[in-house]
């Protein structure tokens, strides 16, 4: 029985020691673990930015190559309008010189008639 005893005086301390011995976390390798999970959120956030930059930017380039197609388009139309527009000026004044040297014919007509006697 005084060997129980012996070893528990003995295996108590040692117990105590041991567990006291453990490895505990300090404070700094705490605030270096905190500082690092910062750093990390930082460069989520800023990989995140990134992205997002790039993707704006890509749809920028997009819209600026959509608006210079309308306004090529546009352009071919305002020129298609006004080939139309002086084609049908041209085909107008033809028709009015034609129909002023009919007229012009028709006077020449009309006057030999008046002068020839019958």
């Amino acid at each position: 029985m005084k060997a129980n005893i012996l070893s528990a005086a003995i295996a108590l301390p040692l117990t105590l020691a041991l567990a006291s011995c453990e490895s505990k976390v300090t404070v700094e390798e705490e605030m270096s673990s905190g500082a690092d999970k910062v750093a990390e959120g930082v460069k989520e956030m800023a990989d995140s930015a990134a992205d997002a930059a790039k993707e704006s930017a890509e749809e920028a380039k997009d819209s600026a190559a959509d608006a210079a197609e309308d306004a090529k388009d546009a352009a071919e139309e305002a020129k298609d309008a006004a080939a139309d527009a002086a084609s049908d000026a041209a085909d107008a004044a033809k028709d009015a010189a034609d129909a002023a040297a009919d007229a012009a014919t028709d006077a020449a007509d009309a006057a030999k008639d008046a002068v020839t006697p019958e």
